[in-house]
């Protein structure tokens, strides 16, 4: 029952950071993420954390490895896979109506400071996007959802 339960917390975890990022392959991102930050995810469960908050120290924890390596791109590369959906996610947590009130008012500027500074990097090493492309299709996601829950 308890590898069960773990499993499930590592599913919950993951729906998290990819909702709060809103991409368009919600189930295929959720996958990746799982797979990619399992042995993370395991060390919250260890701690009684709930699913949320998790996601979101893990990614405010991404975010401020992207911030180290944006000026290295061999660095960048290995984490370019997932910055967008770390950076939707970071996106989500300081926006308004977001769930940055269940941080602390320091790591909420700190992320918005991070999202400021990124914003005009590229995306990935090849690519000629930017983290501000990928922070304005983020708040045009959440403004739709918002329209099709009214």
């Amino acid at each position: 029952m308890f590898g069960a339960k773990k499993r499930l917390f590592r599913n919950d975890v993951a729906k998290v950071i990819v909702r709060l990022a809103m991409p368009s392959d919600i189930e295929g991102e959720t996958q990746r993420i799982y797979l990619l930050l399992r042995q993370t995810i395991d060390q919250y469960y260890s701690q009684n954390m709930l699913p949320l908050q998790t996601g979101m120290l893990i990614t405010y924890n991404f975010l401020l490895k992207i911030s180290k390596d944006k000026d290295d791109p061999i660095k960048l590369k290995a984490s370019s896979e997932f910055s967008e959906i770390f950076v939707a996610a970071a996106n989500a947590i300081v926006a308004e109506n977001g769930p940055g009130e269940l941080i602390s008012k320091k790591i909420n500027d700190e992320l918005t400071t991070i999202l400021d500074a990124l914003s005009p990097c590229l995306v990935g090493v090849d690519g000629t996007r930017t983290f501000a492309d990928v922070l304005s299709e983020s708040r045009q996601n959440k403004e739709f959802a918002k329209k099709l829950m009214e």
